[in-house]
């Protein structure tokens, strides 16, 4: 039996090509619409729909009011989710190449305290972290963490550099566990204007909460991502 091939297929199948022969290289933008309309002989809707599927296949991203983008390729990992990482880092497609932190103290209200499952939980530092890919936002996330567990080291909450590094430092040093809930969310308002896209998009959403060896919540973490720039995944066996 004869199937005949949908125009958008065909289109797809060439703009996959010249990315695969380095016609149009990783991190390169893609010629815009009307000239790939014009090279090509269709419609600007059939050229829409072959966009569309190099999207779903992780071959190009959008990059809204600047155009499309060939993706960076992405290195095998052997490492999934099942393995304690730096999440924020290990699945992103492409590295980050600046991160801008601010950091706060807030009190604790009834459901930060249900996360660190103690009521005597009072005070917490908050940490906003924004993660850049060139002038693109690719993820923000916000850490939270028990201000008497940390009280004792001195930290200047306004020396980011220094903030920085004590995070991951904490973090792979005393967090023994880390649950993971993964779900597909809509931005608020707040997160929104974080990632520069439009309130109630879909985003991926980590929940993480963090265990010591002695089973004690030391860090909870809300981490909101934009799909198009990672990559999760677990090795099963």
């Amino acid at each position: 039996m004869s199937i005949r091939k949908k125009l958008y297929v065909s289109i797809y199948e060439d703009i996959y090509d010249k990315i695969c022969d380095g016609t149009y290289r990783a991190g390169e933008q893609l010629p815009g619409e009307n000239i790939l309309c014009k090279q090509m002989g269709v419609s600007r809707n059939t050229l829409r729909q072959a966009l569309l599927l190099l999207q779903e296949d992780g071959m190009i991203i959008n990059s809204q009011g600047k155009g499309n983008f060939v993706s960076e390729k992405t290195e095998h990992r052997d490492t999934g989710l099942e393995k304690k990482s730096d999440t924020m880092s290990q699945f992103c497609k492409t590295p980050h190449d600046r991160i801008e932190i601010d950091v706060n103290v807030t009190e604790a209200n009834k459901f930060l305290q249900g996360k660190f499952g103690s009521d005597k939980v009072q005070i917490l530092i908050v940490t906003d972290v924004v993660y850049f890919l060139g002038d693109e936002v690719t993820a923000t996330s916000v850490v939270f963490i028990n201000y008497d567990d940390i009280a004792d080291r001195g930290l200047d909450l306004k020396d980011h550099d220094r903030m920085k590094a004590f995070l991951k430092d904490y973090i792979t040093t005393h967090a023994k566990t880390i649950r993971t809930r993964i779900k597909v969310a809509h931005s608020s308002e707040k997160v929104a204007v974080k990632l520069q896209r439009e309130e109630g998009e879909a985003l991926l959403y980590l929940d993480e909460l963090m265990y010591s060896d002695k089973g004690k919540c030391i860090v909870y973490a809300r981490n909101y991502l934009r799909d198009e720039y990672y990559e999760l995944f677990v090795n099963r066996k």
